[in-house]
């Protein structure tokens, strides 16, 4: 079919292809740096499912990171019995050592 013959030509040419990115997060990466991308972000996720939550979560990895910050500050509000619009987050960079 077209579409699987212009599948081929985006990889073929080192190309994302638009079908990928139309089911995916968005990338302006070629085929192979999304794929290595693609990998890190699903062995992320395994690893938060097999060894529990992560200490640090890796946002820019997740694909609607406004969901999950949001449903962490619900967490938190239903947690300690506050109003959600009180919560907001704060940030540390750590000093390079």
């Amino acid at each position: 079919s077209d579409e699987l013959e212009h599948l081929f030509q985006c990889i073929f040419n080192g190309k994302t292809p638009t079908l990928w990115l139309t089911h995916s997060y968005p990338s302006l990466k070629p085929v192979g740096g999304y794929i290595s991308d693609l990998i890190e972000r699903l062995t992320f996720f395994q690893n938060w499912v097999h060894k529990g939550m992560p200490v640090r979560f890796w946002l820019s990895g997740m694909f609607f990171m406004q969901a999950f910050t949001t449903g962490t500050a619900q967490n938190f509000a239903r947690k300690h019995m506050i109003a959600i619009d009180t919560v907001t987050f704060d940030f540390e960079m750590p000093r390079e050592q």
